[in-house]
């Protein structure tokens, strides 16, 4: 990278951050934001929240409430967190019948309000609704309907076909939709396909086993190849997204025998999501790459940093194994933008979707683009509904395109998904704690990642 271009770098991102202002996203607006807010400042209290809220589905009435939060919170847990919470916890204890009650209702209401921050409403009609409104203001969307590992096949049954009405409901609702920037109904920005939905590997398929490698990929390619038969009838893009480590391999490899099949090979809306907190992902990114050129297939890549740091961490520690992933931040983001012009180099071949709240990073692959004269139709920006707001709109000034990812389904079945977007977006080194709660100095949110690691 040259310094000319780093300085570029460092202008963008303060126009960006000077466009955000002091303004606070939506997951911390109200009573809810208030809480979490606060809770956040808190590290062990924080990490039994959560631990609470993935549990919450579990606890089937509110005496069970009650005693799990008597059992985890205990004086050490809840000392040092505002008082009206700690008032909460001091009624939680006096074990009355009403108390109790109201208290679990409480909860409920109050973690399905967080919970509907980042979900689109389940029914199809007021999920549009709110598509329709982004929309009017300039931004696409992608809808992922929520869903965790499928553990029979009537799970993922159910699941795919979820996706079918969802397309059918998609098609119907958007024929009279002007698409973005576009004399045609039905692209946005005159090349992207107005329809554009992700789906969750692990949701689709029930047997997904990394011991069978070659049983796995063919199962997952047989679950996908009718979905995306509908998506090439209704002028649909398709993400396929990626999960745990112990399924990239699957997905990848299934990921490239379904571009290639020939009934797709003339559909280049079909994309990958790849993680740039992998150690893995330098060489799965060169190799995803120069197949694309060595077969002449263009492909589309959705490039995050990772949701499922802390599983990964987890599971390695309980393997006694080094982890999959990076274990400083600053490692993953200078990997990130790694990725970033890996990518953008090879835009003739390989779309790129940035999907990141990160502000550098975003500055880095808007001045990189510039850099290389990448043409705006080969890039788009990707941020996540109910966080990325403030972050989409700074980017939409500046003229580029932005895609906010859209999770459906019901609040209480996205419990595991609101917990790794929430543990991503406010660990203390995430973008979004750094700015909207700590309101750390723009010089040290855009330091270039490599500049930390040598200083460290």
């Amino acid at each position: 990278m040259t310094e000319k271009l780093e300085q570029e770098i460092k202008k963008r991102g303060r126009r960006l951050l000077e466009t955000i202002g002091r303004k606070k996203p939506p997951m911390f607006q109200g009573p809810s934001g208030w809480i979490l807010k606060r809770c956040l400042r808190n590290a062990s209290f924080k990490t039994e929240i959560l631990r609470f809220i993935e549990n919450l589905p579990l606890l089937a009435t509110p005496e069970a409430t009650r005693e799990y939060l008597n059992v985890h919170f205990h004086d050490s847990i809840t000392q040092n967190i505002p008082w009206p919470i700690k008032l909460f916890f001091v009624i939680i204890k006096c074990n009355n019948k009403f108390l109790t009650a109201l208290a679990d209702s409480f909860i409920r209401f109050e973690t399905k309000k967080i919970a509907r921050v980042f979900l689109l409403n389940n029914n199809l009609e007021k999920a549009l609704g709110t598509i329709k409104r982004l929309r009017r203001r300039g931004f696409a969307s992608t809808v992922d309907i929520i869903g965790e590992s499928a553990a029979k096949e009537s799970e993922a049954r159910a699941y795919r076909r979820a996706y079918y009405q969802l397309m059918e409901c998609l098609r119907k609702k958007t024929a009279k939709w002007q698409g973005l920037d576009s004399s045609e109904s039905n692209l946005d920005w005159g090349y992207a396909p107005k329809i554009n939905i992700a789906l969750k590997p692990s949701s689709l398929c029930s047997t997904l086993d990394p011991n069978n490698f070659e049983k796995s990929v063919e199962s997952l390619c047989r679950c996908v190849e009718p979905i995306l038969l509908k998506a090439t009838k209704i002028g649909a893009f398709v993400w396929i997204d990626m999960e745990q480590y112990r399924f990239k391999d699957i997905t990848i490899e299934a990921y490239r025998r379904l571009r290639s099949d020939i009934v797709f090979r003339n559909w280049p809306h079909l994309g990958i999501a790849v993680q740039s907190y992998l150690r893995d992902t330098d060489c799965d990114l060169a190799n995803l790459l120069k197949w694309a050129r060595e077969k002449n297939l263009p492909i589309a890549i959705r490039l995050v940093k990772g949701a499922y740091w802390d599983y990964e961490m987890d599971m390695a520690r309980r393997a006694n194994a080094e982890p999959p992933v990076y274990t400083r931040k600053a490692e993953s983001d200078a990997a990130f933008e790694r990725h970033i012009r890996a990518i953008l180099r090879n835009h003739k071949i390989c779309y790129l979707a940035c999907a990141s709240h990160n502000i550098r990073s975003i500055a880095t692959t808007i001045e990189t683009a510039k850099y290389l004269d990448v043409p705006k139709h080969r890039y788009e920006f990707q941020v996540l509904y109910g966080m990325g707001e403030l972050v989409g709109k700074a980017i939409l000034k500046t003229g580029n395109h932005v895609r906010f990812y859209c999770p459906l389904g019901k609040p209480l079945d996205g419990i595991a998904y609101l917990v790794r977007r929430i543990l991503e977006n406010t660990a203390n080194e995430s973008v979004i704690h750094q700015t909207f709660v700590d309101g750390i100095d723009a010089s040290q949110l855009l330091k270039n990642p490599l500049e930390i690691l040598k200083s460290n």
